[in-house]
């Protein structure tokens, strides 16, 4: 998934994966709504890499969309990780 790692996200993740509330993870869910805007307008292409023209991929003979939409599927996903991994920080 393409998201901005940053202190922000990091300490929202702490929060709700700690205290999952109805409070913090509405906090979540509009973080993430912020946070996927934000990504889908960066038109910016780095390492001369282009994105594909669907935003669909075949995984395992799948297709599966690029990007998690979902704010509760993406703090799934992070709760489901052992560590996580940015690039250009």
């Amino acid at each position: 998934m393409r998201i901005h790692i940053d202190n922000t996200l990091v300490g929202i993740l702490r929060r709700v994966l700690n205290n999952p509330s109805a409070s913090e993870l509405k906090s979540w869910d509009q973080h993430w709504e912020t946070e996927k805007r934000k990504i889908e307008s960066n038109k910016v292409h780095y390492g001369g890499t282009t994105p594909k023209p669907s935003s669909i991929a075949k995984v395992d003979g799948m297709e599966r969309d690029y990007q998690i939409s979902d704010s509760r599927l993406a703090l799934n996903a992070f709760h489901s990780l052992d560590m996580i991994v940015g690039f250009h920080p």
